[in-house]
């Protein structure tokens, strides 16, 4: 993502969640969404980050994660900027 190649970067967020997901790390599904909201921000996509990052901040309110969800917190807060 950082290199802009975004077909690249969506594949690999999606490999991410499936073997995160294969593997039952509930802690890796939240921060694959929590960065593919940054990235879909980063590209203007607002709607999709907003629903990645509310997917990221649910994942980490189940595990009781309260640093990781004020994080999830203030960048979904920056989207409404």
């Amino acid at each position: 993502a950082l290199r802009k190649d975004w077909a690249t970067a969506e594949e690999l967020f999606g490999d991410s969640l499936r073997l995160n997901e294969e593997h039952g790390n509930p802690l890796g599904i939240a921060e694959t969404y929590r960065d593919l909201g940054r990235m879909k921000a980063s590209q203007g996509r607002m709607l999709e980050a907003r629903i990645a990052l509310e997917t990221a901040r649910s994942g980490f309110e189940k595990l009781g994660a309260l640093g990781d969800v004020r994080m999830a917190e203030g960048l979904l807060e920056k989207l409404e900027m």
